[in-house]
C-alpha cells in the first residue's frame, strides 16, 4: 500500500489520499466494497486492482483520457448554438484538467477531475472501466 496515504475506513469506505507516480503527489480516493463493517483485510482484493490499474496511469494514458473528455464536453457545451468550436477550445479544456479523486469500485471507477479556469464550479467525472474503457461522462 506505498501508493496509499492517510488511509482510514470511515462509512464502510477506505479513504485517503494516494500517489500516482511522475504524475501527481496526491489524489484523494475511496474504495467502496459493498460490505458492512468492513475492515481493511475486506480492501486488499480492490486495493490489488487499483494498483496495477495506477501503475499504468502514465502521462500518455491521462492526455488520451483528458483529451477524450475534453471533446466530449466541448461538442455538448456547443450542442445547437451558432459556434464552431475550435481544436483550441479542445486544448485549453484538456490543459486545465487535473484528477482531483478516485472513486474505486468492484467493475470500475469514477474519475472525478477539477477545472480551476473553464469549468470552475461544475463536477466533471468520468467512468471508466480498469482496461481504460471510459463508459459515461458528467459535467454537474
Amino acid at each position: 500500500m506505498e501508493f496509499i496515504n492517510n488511509f482510514q475506513i470511515k462509512n464502510n469506505q477506505l479513504i485517503g489520499v494516494m500517489t500516482i507516480p511522475n504524475l501527481y503527489d496526491s489524489v484523494e480516493f475511496s474504495f467502496n466494497i459493498e460490505k458492512k463493517a468492513a475492515d481493511i483485510s475486506d480492501f486488499k482484493e480492490l486495493i490489488n486492482k487499483s494498483k496495477d490499474f495506477i501503475i499504468q496511469l502514465d502521462k500518455n494514458k491521462i492526455s488520451k483520457i483528458t483529451t477524450f473528455v475534453s471533446e466530449e464536453i466541448t461538442d455538448a457545451a456547443y450542442e445547437g448554438i451558432d459556434y464552431e468550436y475550435s481544436k483550441q477550445d479542445i486544448y485549453k479544456l484538456k490543459n486545465d484538467l487535473k484528477i482531483k479523486r478516485i472513486n474505486f469500485y468492484n467493475e470500475d471507477m469514477i474519475i472525478f477531475f477539477e477545472s480551476n479556469k473553464i469549468f470552475t464550479e461544475m463536477k466533471i467525472s468520468c467512468q471508466m472501466d480498469y482496461e481504460f474503457n471510459i463508459e459515461d461522462i458528467t459535467v454537474g
